[in-house]
């Protein structure tokens, strides 16, 4: 397992004892954020979640859809909350945008500009 990190040039797993048994904890080279940060620098897309994935695909067939109606849409059981912070990030990666005000807020997709 070391020898397989090291020759994929990430960091060492870390090993510890928990209750009696092994925790492996695998690290990435850099931090996830940094990386969709540095793409999104870059003009690169940032790497999406395939629920992100999800709730893209649900708003280009549907215009535009409330937070309550994108968890129906989705295919598996998702707490509003998680929905919101992914359409959080979505809006921070200038994909999706919204209009309205608490309960009347209504999510779209932003055109994209044609080349």
């Amino acid at each position: 397992m070391v020898q397989r990190c090291l020759d994929l040039e990430v960091p060492e797993p870390e090993f510890s004892e928990v209750f009696g048994g092994v925790n492996v904890k695998f690290l990435f080279k850099e931090p996830i954020i940094t990386i969709m940060k540095r793409r999104k620098v870059e003009g690169k897309p940032a790497i999406l979640s395939p629920r992100q994935e999800e709730i893209l695909t649900i708003l280009a067939n549907n215009k535009q859809l409330t937070r309550r109606e994108i968890v129906i849409h989705l295919e598996s059981l998702v707490p509003a909350r998680t929905v919101q912070r992914d359409l959080a990030g979505l809006k921070e990666m200038n994909l999706i945008d919204h209009r309205g005000q608490a309960n009347n807020l209504v999510w779209f997709l932003i055109p994209r500009k044609k080349t």
